[in-house]
């Protein structure tokens, strides 16, 4: 075989590899999704507990105790700081959802 035809053959198994992966990620990121929709119906929920019992909807302990959770959770690759930027913003999305839908 020539060295083209090698060269042609390892790029076609690589964009093999490669798709897969990418598809592999695709049902990893509709999991996630799927996840972050199940967590703002349960903040949603906890919202209107929370408004029934009196008690403001922002809890800054209990977002800071979800903070170090997560960064002791986080294990290589994911680093810890990472780990806790990304749940941060989780948190003030999901707070804004629970927000607007605890208004209503």
């Amino acid at each position: 075989m020539s060295e083209d035809h090698n060269r042609s053959r390892d790029t076609l198994v690589a964009g093999d590899a490669l798709e897969e992966c990418r598809r592999h990620i695709d049902r990893v990121d509709a999991t996630i999704v799927a996840l972050l929709r199940e967590r703002a119906r349960l903040a949603i929920d906890a919202g209107r507990i929370k408004l029934e019992a009196g008690q403001p909807i922002d809890a800054p302990d209990r977002e800071q105790a979800i903070c170090e959770r997560v960064r002791h959770l986080a294990t290589a690759p994911l680093d810890p700081e990472a780990a806790e930027r990304i749940f941060r913003r989780i948190i003030d999305e999901v707070r804004a959802i629970e927000v607007e839908e605890v208004r209503r």
